[in-house]
């Protein structure tokens, strides 16, 4: 029986992993993941962003974190056990608030520091054992014993963390979410990077870490890494980096690094070589670099790249507004303008670059801006949900069940050979619906829908106009501040 049921459990992973592939590879496009983008308002606007492997992290400036593009591996951490593998929009990552700084690492590393000092890691997830069949993420989760942080960096194996004492502190990656899988495996815990103090900045990649000083010096050394059962790597102190002196920023691409001194002007470096002058002609204020290119924006607010860029062509990245903040992807780059919108362009076959792809191939060559990170309020608390909430030019479509489910409505399913109905009562009234229908029902009354319901994700979600004339809410979508209320009048009296 324990060998039947082995070789069940091995189908039903294998079946799991390649009907997740299969929805990444062969998207099925639908209306609602073909709305315009809106405008972002100066309020809600984005501050930081950060690229992954084909997925984007982002700061607002309220200090919540959202995150798009691929989740194929978890890499969202919007869900512990993984049920669809793309977000077509932002997806606020619950859990984080009064975040001040966000890094991306690997595949599927996400850290942020808070506002408080602690620190926090989400993301991709190992398993146990094949008995836990399926994909996992890890939820936000605080990295015990980190106090007083700043600024974070993900390396792909280890985390980093800049305190306000200008020391750094390091821990190997939590591989698996310590709450359910304590005993599988320990992970090595956090600790000063000794020899380092006066530290301005940090980056991490690989099993390296760099430290700039704040006299413009730049530190090196590998991190140590034991991973129970697999393999062990052993750390190294750190030492300074030759040739690159009066630094204000650097950057980390494989065991190289891109340097920018307090001329504005690039520097780059690597094992056994001097140090040499790159770009001349610019004046630059930041520095993204990543295996392939390098991303770099200018005191003006414009955008050069140069090596293997994400769409094949060198130099100024044009058709963008004035840019204050950049990000760089494995193959697709983000960059934040100065009112706050995310603008992307690149690869984009998982939404990676959160828009549209305007060619063949999944392909976004002229940027454009991302979709808007919509908020949702439910009887005046935040709408939490781990599918996306996305706008088009005449109404937002929301998740039906999990809106249902937090107004406390019954939600069912009703399958036939030709047809699958939804059917939502609450408080005395009934609607019912078919997916791509364009008509509902309130009871046996018709209702004409301004939006066909569409499936997003794997959720059924409908055009909120539907439960104000089905259900009799309250409904105020404010198109400029992007916040949808929904509201129990009934409730409210």
């Amino acid at each position: 029986m324990k060998k039947n049921t082995g070789r069940n459990l091995t189908k039903l992973w294998l079946v799991t992993t390649i009907m997740v592939l299969a929805a990444a590879v062969f998207p099925y496009p639908t209306s609602a993941e073909s709305s315009t983008s809106k405008s972002t308002p100066l309020s809600q606007g984005f501050i930081a962003v950060e690229g992954g492997h084909y997925y984007t992290m982002a700061l607002r400036k309220d200090g919540t974190v959202w995150g798009w593009g691929r989740n194929l591996w978890g890499e969202l951490g919007i869900q512990q056990k993984v049920s669809f593998s793309r977000a077509t929009a932002p997806i606020r990552i619950a859990g984080l608030s009064g975040i001040t700084n966000i890094s991306v690492g690997g595949w599927s590393h996400n850290l942020a520091a808070k506002a408080d000092g602690t620190v926090w890691q989400w993301g991709g997830a190992e398993r146990p054992g094949i008995e836990y069949a399926g994909i996992y993420s890890l939820l936000p989760y605080q990295i015990e014993g980190v106090t007083d942080a700043r600024t974070v960096a993900a390396g792909s194996y280890f985390g980093l963390a800049l305190r306000k004492d200008g020391t750094v502190w390091s821990w190997e990656k939590i591989w698996m979410d310590p709450q359910i899988y304590q005993s599988e495996h320990e992970s090595r815990k956090p600790a000063a990077v000794k020899g380092l103090k006066d530290i301005v900045q940090i980056v991490a990649g690989g099993q390296l870490g760099y430290a700039l000083k704040k006299d413009g010096t730049v530190w090196g050394w590998r991190e140590s890494l034991t991973k129970k059962g697999q393999y062990t790597i052993e750390g190294t102190s750190p030492v300074q980096v030759k040739g690159l002196n009066k630094m204000k920023q650097i950057s980390l691409v494989g065991e190289s690094l891109y340097g920018l001194d307090g001329n504005g002007k690039v520097w780059f470096w690597e094992q056994g070589q001097p140090a040499k002058a790159l770009y001349p002609k610019l004046q630059v204020k930041q520095i993204v670099a990543q295996q392939r290119y390098v991303l770099l924006l200018t005191t003006s607010g414009e955008i050069y790249t140069y090596g293997e860029t994400v769409t094949g062509k060198q130099g100024k990245v044009n058709h963008l507004p004035k840019i204050v903040s950049i990000g760089g992807g494995t193959y697709h780059n983000i960059a934040v303008s100065a009112d706050g919108g995310v603008w992307g362009w690149g690869h984009n076959k998982f939404y990676e670059a959160g828009t549209e792809a305007s060619s063949y191939g999944g392909m976004v060559y002229r940027p454009a801006q991302a979709r808007a990170a919509i908020d949702v309020f439910v009887n005046g608390k935040q709408f939490e949900t781990p599918f996306p909430v996305i706008a088009s030019d005449v109404s937002v479509q929301v998740p039906i069940r999990a809106i249902s489910q937090t107004l406390g409505a019954s939600f069912s399913i009703s399958r036939s050979d030709s047809e699958t109905s939804y059917v939502v009562k609450y408080k005395g009234r009934t609607i019912s619906f078919n997916q791509y229908a364009d008509q509902a029902w309130e009871g046996s009354k018709p209702i004409t829908l301004i939006e066909r319901p569409k499936s997003v994700a794997g959720a059924v979600t409908v055009p909120y106009q539907l439960l104000s004339q089905g259900l009799g809410l309250n409904i105020n979508w404010d198109s400029n501040a992007q916040v949808l209320t929904i509201s129990d009048t009934k409730a409210e009296k």
